[in-house]
């Protein structure tokens, strides 16, 4: 067959023409395209099938999530009385009831339990916060204690060309952590009246457990020992200590703004009772060292210029005490599971009263960044992400 081009007019001719040879140029040239119409037409059914398949699956799991943080909590404490998961604990979990007695809480509310928890807490709001799926883990860090060249960066070598000669290549150190992530747990007893009130027990468990664990959690930064709970700013070897006289004076604080590893940014945290000693401070004749929030139009206090916080789990001003603390509180990292708080609940601990006793648990732990204080170029000055009195 000769090759014929296909155009409107002749497509047009040979319809009204009844040419026989344009008409099996055309049934030739259409053929391919239906067959792709139609490909395309089952593709297109199969991709609604798939998301009338999602929709369903979606229905299905809306239908067996919980509304509310206490309407699940309501239903954790029947399914102890039962002795067996609800259809909605059921879908959480996808468990059996072999393990009734210990319950996941649904992820849009346990996110936004960890969350408060940290939001509620002073310092929690201002350390490095890194998320893990494992219980343990295993850190590789630079190992930094001197700014000597050499020592800079675990003994990173640079030079300039010109100098080439003389340099000595090394490898740079590195520290090997392992870390295993410590459990805080509290623990809340309900009576059957708080259960019938979803509403109510949500608000009034949620508000508790938030402030106490981020409480717990601003403890641990600054005190915690490391063995079942984070290591603390105060027990760690990186903290570097300004001895001060009975009432610290400004030459002191002055000392220990010198020995903060980055000036820029460094906050001020104090218990409260060395507060009317700092308000009484004066740099010269002219100036108060200790600024009040609000005067001037400062959000916060402030204390030579720096940001100033009330922290009520430092220590109590004394001869010994270090309830002055110069801290870069992103040099302190905290490692959360991913999936915030679980829950547990019994009737058995108060069974005759009909109260049900809920624990509440939390995997976490934390470190400085630094495990040891650090010499700077000079080979003499040694400064720290923390500095406190002594």
């Amino acid at each position: 067959m000769a090759d014929i081009k296909l155009t409107a007019e002749n497509i047009a001719e040979a319809i009204a023409n009844g040419n026989k040879s344009v008409m099996e140029k055309i049934i030739d040239e259409i053929g391919p395209i239906t067959e792709e119409l139609k490909k395309q037409y089952e593709r297109i059914e199969d991709l609604a099938k798939t998301q009338n398949k999602l929709a369903t699956a979606k229905a299905e799991i809306d239908q067996n999530k919980f509304k509310s943080f206490g309407e699940q909590l309501s239903e954790v404490a029947l399914s102890s009385v039962k002795g067996e998961l609800t259809p909605k604990l059921k879908a959480i979990h996808n468990l059996d009831d072999a393990h009734l007695g210990s319950f996941l809480i649904q992820d849009e509310f346990a996110n936004d339990l960890s969350k408060g928890m940290f939001e509620t807490g002073i310092l929690t709001n201002k350390v490095k916060t890194i998320e893990t799926s494992k219980n343990m883990l295993n850190i590789n860090s630079l190992k930094e204690a001197s700014r000597v060249s050499g020592s800079r960066l675990g003994g990173l070598i640079s030079y300039w060309e010109a100098e080439q000669a003389e340099a000595t290549v090394t490898n740079a150190s590195f520290k090997r952590q392992t870390l295993t992530l410590d459990k805080l747990m509290g623990s809340f007893k309900a009576t059957e009246e708080m259960l019938e009130d979803a509403p109510f027990l949500e608000s009034y468990i949620k508000s508790l457990f938030m402030e106490e664990f981020g409480f717990q959690l601003d403890l641990a930064i600054l005190k915690g020992t490391g063995s079942g709970a984070p290591l603390g700013i105060l027990n760690s070897d990186c903290l570097l200590t300004q001895t001060k006289d009975a009432a610290i004076s400004v030459d002191e604080l002055f000392e220990m703004e010198n020995k903060v590893l980055k000036r820029t940014g460094a906050e001020w945290f104090v218990n409260r009772s060395v507060l009317p000693g700092l308000r009484a401070l004066k740099v010269n004749i002219n100036f108060y060292a200790f600024t009040g929030q609000g005067l001037h139009g400062l959000p916060t206090d402030q204390l030579l210029g720096k940001v100033l916080t009330e922290v009520e789990q430092l220590p109590v001003n004394s001869a010994t005490a270090n309830s002055i603390l110069l801290a870069n509180m992103d040099e302190y990292t905290i490692f959360k599971k991913a999936g915030g708080v679980k829950t547990a609940s019994s009737i058995h601990v108060n069974f005759l009263q009909e109260i049900n006793t809920f624990r509440f648990s939390l995997r976490v732990t934390g470190r400085p960044n630094y495990d040891e204080v650090i010499t700077l170029a000079d080979g003499t000055t040694q400064v720290s992400p923390f500095v406190t009195t002594v």
